[in-house]
Parts: structure tokens; C-alpha cells; sequence
């Protein structure tokens, strides 16, 4: 039995090795602006990873743990939630208003007219409030849209350290894509690459690369409830493929980039 068990590995690591030499031998394409990733130079990984969206996803962490225990507790949409946050001093007053008159309950019409009606037990969600209200000042941040993009990303990094924490980050990885309507699709969609441009990706040293289904992630809706995102974001991590996949390697290495033939 010993011996079947290390065969075993031993077959699935050269496996996984032949699978890897394949990969590699297939036309690999990448997002970059080219000021930040000269073309034919060879770049670190860890030089280049997400500089913009790791500024603004450290300011949301804090964010995302006040958040968390209301949002896994209670069976809201994610839009709704952030929402209560972006009218946090108006909701608190409403919410006393509602303690005065005895109520225990609010309907999410009054935060959200988006979600379907339902009610949310007043204590916890102002007990959230007190709590993002006492961030923001102390901080000094006020929340746009777009920290609703960060706040997901961070989630996706809490999954991974929580569940899957033998993966490497997206947060350590850059991102490749392994055919042309995927990289496309990811440039005209992505806000964080406006100034960036595909170019064909040449492996230089692999310190670790896995691939992914991007479309888990693409399919979060605002609408989503917690447990609707963190299913989608455990399928991502496991490497399962939807029957239409956007398949993305998260690499960490060296790389070089060359134009488009």
C-alpha cells in the first residue's frame, strides 16, 4: 500500500509537470501597460502586482470585517449591505426612530429598493453602523462605487487564506490568459487595465502558476447574498471549470513580454 501511495504521487506529479511543459508551450497573453512592464525585459512578478488595487483594497479590509459577521448572518444581498454603509449617519437615525416605536426589524426597501422586500433585525445592523461610523472618522474615508470592487477582491483573499491557503494569493500573482477572446473580453471589462494592452507572455522562471475559471468570479453579482459569494469563490480556488470557462493562470516569476504576432 505504501508503495501504490508513492507511486501514486509520483505519477500525478509528473503529470502535473507534462500538463505545466503543455501549457507553457501555448500561445500565454498578458494585460500590461507597457510603462510598468517594458516589452522585452525581463519582470518580476512581485515588482509589478497590483499596486492600485492593493492600495485601495488595504483600506477596505477594515471595512470588510466590520461587514462580515451582519452580512454572514443575515440573508442580504451585498448591495444592500453596502448601501447601509454609503447612508450610514441617515440609516442610524432611522433605526432610532424605529427603537422609539418599539420596532425590532427593518424592511430593506428603506436601504435598498433593489432587493426584494424582506427585514433585518435592527440590533445587528446598527451595531455595524456604530462601528463603520466610528471607522470612518477615525480614518477619515467616505465610500464610492468602487470600493465595492475591493471589498470582493479581499473577500476572495479571505476565502483563500481561510480554505485553500496552500494557493498562492491573487494579490502575490499577476494574471495570464490563455487565448485571445478571454484576454480580450478581461480588457475591455477590466477598470484596472485602461492603459494596458495584451501582449504574448515567455516564461523566464516559475516560482508558482495555477490555473482558474475567471468566470466564478465574473458571475458576483451585486445582488448576491453571502453565501451565494462565498459558494462562486470556493468554486474558484478548487480550479473547477464552468461549462464556459475564462481560464486564468495567476503566476508568480519571471516573465518577458513581447508584441502581439
Amino acid at each position: 500500500m505504501l508503495i501504490f501511495v508513492g507511486n501514486y504521487w509520483i505519477l500525478s506529479y509528473f503529470c502535473s509537470v507534462f500538463k505545466m511543459m503543455e501549457m507553457l508551450k501555448s500561445l500565454i497573453l498578458r494585460i500590461a501597460d507597457s510603462k510598468k512592464e517594458p516589452v522585452g525585459t525581463v519582470i518580476d512578478s512581485d515588482d509589478v502586482c497590483h499596486s492600485k488595487t492593493m492600495d485601495g483594497i488595504l483600506k477596505m479590509i477594515p471595512v470588510f470585517n466590520i461587514i462580515y459577521s451582519f452580512w454572514s448572518e443575515n440573508n442580504v444581498q451585498f448591495d444592500t449591505v453596502f448601501e447601509s454603509l454609503k447612508q450610514c449617519d441617515s440609516l442610524l437615525t432611522k433605526l432610532q426612530e424605529h427603537e422609539d416605536q418599539e420596532k425590532k426589524y427593518i424592511n430593506t426597501c428603506i436601504i435598498n429598493f433593489d432587493e426584494e422586500l424582506r427585514v433585518i433585525p435592527l440590533a445587528p445592523l446598527k451595531e455595524m453602523l456604530v462601528l463603520y461610523k466610528k471607522y470612518r472618522e477615525t480614518a477619515g474615508i467616505n465610500l464610492v462605487d468602487n470600493d465595492m470592487e475591493y471589498i470582493k477582491e479581499y473577500f476572495y483573499e479571505f476565502v483563500r487564506r481561510n480554505h485553500f491557503f496552500e494557493k498562492n494569493s491573487r494579490l502575490n500573482s499577476v494574471v495570464f490568459y490563455e487565448n485571445l477572446e478571454v484576454a480580450s473580453t478581461a480588457l475591455r471589462n477590466n477598470d484596472y487595465h485602461k492603459t494596458g494592452r495584451l501582449y504574448q507572455v515567455d516564461f523566464v522562471e516559475t516560482r508558482s502558476i495555477d490555473r482558474y475559471d475567471g468566470q466564478w468570479l465574473s458571475d458576483i453579482k451585486p445582488t448576491f447574498i453571502f453565501k451565494e459569494c462565498l459558494d462562486a469563490i470556493k468554486n474558484y480556488w478548487s480550479g473547477s471549470m464552468t461549462s464556459n470557462p475564462k481560464a486564468e493562470y495567476l503566476f508568480s516569476g519571471k516573465y518577458l513580454l513581447r508584441e502581439l504576432k
